[in-house]
């Protein structure tokens, strides 16, 4: 037998061996990376399309009160990292931490879901209170809001959309009391109530019971106090004077149906309760009812800015409701409206009035919603 034959034959074997396990390594490791890449490629992809589906609104932004309402009007989930105020010549005036910003109108809340409108809270000692100032704000999505994010948010791609205040009007020129409802002040304790929920045995024909679910938010005094709830013979009830949480008061409303004014009075002489009377209107012709009534109001000023309503329709179509504030004289201190379509028949809606002027807490004695069928 020819060695050198039988050798070079070995040899080309071994080679094409080498050459097949050199290929397959090849093409194994081309293959993951191709994949890896793939993977990252729709990673950064997947994130994108996230942060596109982020999307806000902003309803108000009011200055010098520092307040801004923001709308979640994409389909994903936020969060508000950084806010970033502009006087009105451009130059920056303040700017917050970078990380997760609590809402105000929620608990050590952060995320503003979809749909969802969430108030925040804003400062400027630079700025001019009776120029416009710009707000900057900066948010990404829930789904990539990593403890990176959180902890390290220099490296973070986040959102931007800027918003310019609106001009504040008030309800007195000069602030504080209206000269003709001061007296009933003079030497007495006052407190607030600002939420009023009658509970209804039956919504559809607008019959209450004897509950009336209300808040006293703040008060110059801390006690317990009387105080008298009802229509025509009011109940007295025994309650904290700033409790700041929702309480269950008792009222002569049981059998009683909406359209209705509730009074709201101190039963006690050194005390004084300024939000005394609150009317809730119903359209019994269409079953449909206002069922509760909270005034928003600021902490800094005590203006009332907003007035939140839930109206129950009983009947499909375009609505609009009405908010009336009046001070104790019976003159009306601030109004506004809202009008929305496309409502379901017996479906509860949430209305966010804004109302124009701003009063004085101190100026609202009568509160008063109505509700329309437009169409």
């Amino acid at each position: 037998m020819d060695r050198r034959g039988l050798s070079e034959v070995v040899s080309a074997v071994v080679l094409a061996g080498f050459v097949i396990v050199a290929g397959i390594f090849s093409w194994s490791f081309l293959s993951s990376y191709a994949a890896i890449s793939r993977l990252e490629g729709g990673g950064r992809l997947n994130r994108d399309m996230i942060m596109l589906r982020s999307m806000i609104s902003a309803d108000y932004v009011l200055w010098p009160e520092g307040l801004v309402w923001l709308r979640n009007i994409g389909t994903e989930d936020i969060v508000v990292m950084k806010l970033v105020v502009y006087d009105s010549e451009g130059h920056l005036g303040w700017s917050s931490d970078v990380g997760p910003i609590n809402r105000e109108d929620k608990v050590n809340e952060y995320v503003l879901r979809i749909n969802e409108v969430g108030l925040y809270r804003f400062v400027c000692t630079a700025c001019d209170p009776e120029k416009p100032v710009t707000l900057s704000v900066y948010y990404m999505p829930v789904k990539l809001l990593s403890e990176d994010a959180k902890t390290s948010p220099e490296t973070t791609l986040f959102q931007v959309r800027s918003f310019r205040s609106e001009e504040t009007r008030w309800g007195y020129l000069g602030g504080g009391t209206a000269p003709q409802c001061y007296a009933y002040f003079q030497g007495k304790n006052w407190t607030w109530v600002d939420y009023v929920d009658p509970e209804e045995t039956s919504i559809t024909y607008g019959r209450l019971s004897e509950n009336i679910r209300v808040r006293l938010a703040k008060a110059s005094a801390i006690d317990y106090i009387k105080v008298r709830v009802g229509v025509t013979s009011p109940r007295e009830n025994t309650v904290t004077s700033m409790s700041g949480s929702y309480e269950v008061v008792k009222a002569d409303t049981n059998g009683k149906t909406y359209p209705i004014t509730l009074r709201i009075e101190s039963g006690m002489d050194n005390w004084v309760i300024p939000q005394r009377e609150w009317y809730f209107h119903r359209v019994s012709s269409l079953s449909t009812s206002v069922e509760l009534i909270k005034l928003l109001w600021n902490t800094f000023n005590y203006r009332v800015f907003s007035v939140y309503t839930t109206v129950y329709h009983g009947s499909s179509g375009s609505y609009k409701v009405r908010a009336v504030l009046k001070d104790c004289t019976g003159n009306i201190v601030s109004q506004g409206e809202l009008v929305r379509t496309g409502v379901s028949s017996g479906s509860y809606e949430d209305y966010m009035i804004r109302v124009y002027p701003y009063p004085s807490m101190f100026d609202v004695w009568r509160v008063e919603v109505y509700v329309e069928k437009i169409s």
